[in-house]
């Protein structure tokens, strides 16, 4: 299943594809990569904070960090900055700097 997210409120509607649709998507959140449109990683791992259970959340950031995608720690203090922002309160959490660790998997 492919996961993209649009500007907007009509979902684009194709099989193997599964839209987040955004009225706006604020210009820090979307970056290209090969002339493709993308979400940043700390938006990716917002919209993947609403979903995934805590292990696979806690294994995409270290993902996202072996691949040099993120900093934890930038990503901690944007996060503080998204306080209201659907995921963040969660994402901080599992970013606790006193329970958080990232492994090498």
């Amino acid at each position: 299943m492919i996961e993209i997210s649009v500007r907007g409120t009509a979902e684009p509607r194709r099989d193997g594809l599964r839209a987040r649709t955004r009225p706006s998507l604020p210009s820090r959140d979307v970056g290209t990569l090969d002339r493709i449109p993308t979400t940043s990683p700390a938006r990716t791992l917002l919209d993947l904070s609403t979903e995934l259970p805590t292990k696979l959340l806690a294994r995409a950031v270290n993902e996202a960090d072996v691949l040099d995608l993120i900093d934890v720690e930038t990503l901690r203090a944007e996060l503080e900055t998204r306080a209201g922002t659907p995921g963040a309160k969660r994402l901080i959490a599992l970013l606790d700097k006193d329970t958080f660790v990232l492994t090498k998997e």
